[in-house]
Parts: structure tokens; sequence; C-alpha cells
């Protein structure tokens, strides 16, 4: 049963990347369709038309493989190593710059998320 489950909500995760896909190529945009599909479930999740519970094992799942879909990646980078001969600094300080972005970006938007959701709390029992 559980194994359905995840099967199910993983579609309904990749169903909102293709539609992602398709909009992007309908009307031609430079933003990824994989993007547009991330955009499209938050606007879904915000609005509540999609409960957080139905995708919750599909992308939990997911998460736990996660670093697995990265490999495809950093093996292709081995074909172009060429281009980061003589620039190993630069090449680490963008990986630095990047991360500490990212990190910071979401460490924000936890604290938002947390923050509203004690607010939230709060005027519930209020």
């Amino acid at each position: 049963m559980r194994v359905m489950q995840i099967v199910f909500q993983t579609a309904i995760l990749f169903g909102f990347s293709a539609l992602g896909a398709v909009i992007q190529k309908a009307a031609n945009l430079q933003i990824p369709g994989s993007i547009i599909g991330m955009l499209l479930l938050f606007l879904f999740l915000r609005a509540g038309w999609i409960k957080p519970v139905w995708i919750k094992e599909g992308s939990s799942f997911l998460l736990n493989y996660l670093t697995l879909l990265f490999v495809p990646g950093t093996v292709g980078l081995v074909q172009y190593l060429h281009l980061f001969e003589g620039r190993g600094a630069l090449s680490l300080a963008a990986a630095l710059i990047s991360t500490f972005f990212v990190m910071a970006a979401s460490s924000l938007l936890a604290e938002k998320s947390l923050s509203s959701k004690r607010e939230e709390g709060e005027m519930n029992s209020g």
C-alpha cells in the first residue's frame, strides 16, 4: 500500500514538472519547464488546491535519494575538466559563494515559514 502511495504522489510531482515543460515549450519561455512546474506546485499548495499530505510521502522518498540524482550531472562534468584547468581558485570561489547564498536563502525561508506557523498557531489558540 505504501509503495503505491509513493508511486502516486511521485507521479503528481512529475506531472507538475511535465506540465511546466509543456507551458515552457508552448510559450517559448527561457525558464526551464521544471522550474515552471515547481512554481505551479507552490501556487497550488499556497492556494490550498493541493494539500501537503497528498505529496508528503512521494517528496520524502525523492529527497531521500536526492544525492543519487546528482551523480549523472557530476559524472558529466568529467568530460569538461579542460574548461576548469587553471581556474581552480575561481571555481572554488564560485562554489563557496553560491553555497553561501543557497544556505542563506534556505535559512531565511525556513525562518519565515516557522514564524508564520507560530503566528498561525497563536491565532488558532487565542
